[in-house]
C-alpha cells in the first residue's frame, strides 16, 4: 500500500519523487521515497543530496513507502507523462580513480542529471541473499524501474548519467542485460595508488563481511585473520580482473585516470552527451580545478605521494593481485592514455 502521512495514494504518480532506500517488509521489497521537487543533484554523492532533501520541512513531516511493484507499474506506464532524461551512460570504476571528477563535471551542466552511487543498487544487487525466490529477470525489471525513477528531469535536463560503486562490476552482466544499448565506462588507475587511498580511508566493501563476501579468493574466516593490506589487495584484484574482462569482451570503454580530464571533452564528448561550445568547455575545465569529493578545496595531484608512502607489504600484495589485470586494462584504453608523467590537472584546450 502507498502511504504518505497515512493517506492512501495508490493511484498517485511518482513524478518529482525520488527513491532513496530499498528495504524488506513481509518478504517483499519496498521503496522509501522523498519529495525531490525541482532539486538538482550537484553533490559528489547521491546520499549527500538525499541528506539535503530530508532536511526540507515537507520531507521531515511526510514519508512515502510503496511496494517495488508500484514503482515498476508506474515506470512501465511511462511515468504518467513525467519528464524523463534518458540514461546516457553508466560509469563503473575501480574506486579512487577520477570517476567522481567525471560526474562532477557532468553535474555542472544544466543538461545532465547525475546520480552518483545510489545505495539502492547495493540492496538490489544483493537481494537474492535475503529473498532467494527473486529471479534474475525480476531483478532486471526492478533495476530498470529504479533507474527510470532516477532519470526524472524536473528542470528540463536531457541526459542522465549514473555512477556505480566499484564492486558493482561483479554484476556487469546484469547491467548490460538491463541496458544493452547504454554505453558503460570503466575508469581505472594505478592499483598501488588506489590501495594507498583505501589504507588511509577504507571503503565499506573493503571491510570483511560489510558488503557480503565480494571476494572469491579469500574466505571470510581468512579475511578476518589476514592483514588489511592483503585483504584490500585481494578485493582490488577481483575488481580489476572483472573490469578487464568486461572491457575486453563486452564493449565497455576502458578509461585511464591518466587520460583525465581532457578526454571528457574530446573523445568522450558525444558519448556523454556534452555540447561542443565554449561555455560548456569552460564549465568542464573549471570543475577540474576543485577537489571532486571536497569541492570547497583546490585539486592537488597526489599520485606520486601515494606511490611514495605505501608500505612494501601493500605494494607487493597489490602487484601480485592486480598487475596482470591492470596491464590488460591499459591495453584496452590504448591510445586514449597519455604518457605516465602527464598531469591529471592538465587542462590544455589544444
Amino acid at each position: 500500500m502507498d502511504h504518505i502521512g497515512g493517506t492512501d495514494l495508490t493511484s498517485e504518480s511518482f513524478a518529482r519523487w525520488v527513491p532513496i532506500r530499498l528495504f524488506i517488509r513481509d518478504d517483499a521489497l519496498w521503496v522509501d521515497w522523498c519529495f525531490r521537487g525541482a532539486h538538482t543533484f550537484k553533490q559528489p554523492f547521491f546520499r549527500q543530496d538525499v541528506d539535503t532533501l530530508l532536511r526540507k520541512p515537507f520531507n521531515v513531516v511526510y514519508r512515502r513507502h510503496t511496494p517495488i511493484d508500484a514503482l515498476v507499474a508506474w515506470a512501465e506506464r511511462g511515468g504518467d507523462g513525467a519528464a524523463i532524461a534518458p540514461l546516457r551512460a553508466l560509469v563503473g570504476h575501480v574506486s579512487r580513480c577520477g570517476s567522481t571528477l567525471i560526474c562532477q563535471m557532468l553535474a555542472a551542466q544544466d543538461s545532465h542529471v547525475v546520480v552518483s552511487e545510489p545505495p539502492m543498487f547495493d540492496v538490489l544487487l544483493g537481494i537474492s541473499q535475503r529473498l532467494p525466490k527473486v529471479s534474475r529477470d525480476e531483478k532486471i525489471r526492478w533495476l530498470r524501474a529504479l533507474v527510470f525513477a532516477l532519470c526524472q528531469a524536473p528542470n528540463g535536463e536531457r541526459h542522465t548519467v549514473i555512477k556505480l560503486d566499484a564492486w558493482h562490476v561483479f554484476e556487469h552482466d546484469l547491467f548490460r542485460r538491463a541496458f544493452p544499448d547504454v554505453p558503460l565506462l570503466f575508469v581505472f588507475r594505478d592499483p598501488v595508488e588506489v590501495a594507498a587511498s583505501h589504507v588511509q580511508d577504507t571503503a565499506t566493501y573493503m571491510i570483511p563481511g560489510a558488503v557480503g563476501t565480494i571476494t572469491r579468493c579469500v574466505t571470510f574466516d581468512e579475511a578476518v585473520w589476514t592483514s588489511p593490506e592483503r585483504y584490500i589487495a585481494a578485493v582490488l584484484g577481483e575488481i580489476y580482473a572483472a573490469g578487464a574482462e568486461a572491457c575486453e569482451s563486452r564493449g565497455v570503454i576502458a578509461l585511464s585516470y591518466r587520460a583525465l580530464p581532457s578526454i571528457v571533452w574530446t573523445q568522450l564528448r558525444e558519448v556523454l552527451g556534452l555540447s561542443d561550445d565554449e561555455a560548456t568547455l569552460r564549465s568542464l575545465v573549471a570543475c577540474t580545478k576543485r577537489d571532486a569529493k571536497r569541492p570547497s578545496k583546490t585539486f592537488s595531484n597526489d599520485s606520486q605521494r601515494k606511490r611514495d608512502e605505501v608500505s612494501v607489504l601493500l605494494r607487493e600484495a597489490v602487484m601480485a593481485s592486480c598487475a596482470q589485470s591492470y596491464e590488460r586494462l591499459q591495453k584496452c584504453a590504448g591510445a586514449t592514455t597519455p604518457p605516465a608523467n602527464a598531469s591529471c590537472a592538465d587542462t590544455s584546450l589544444r
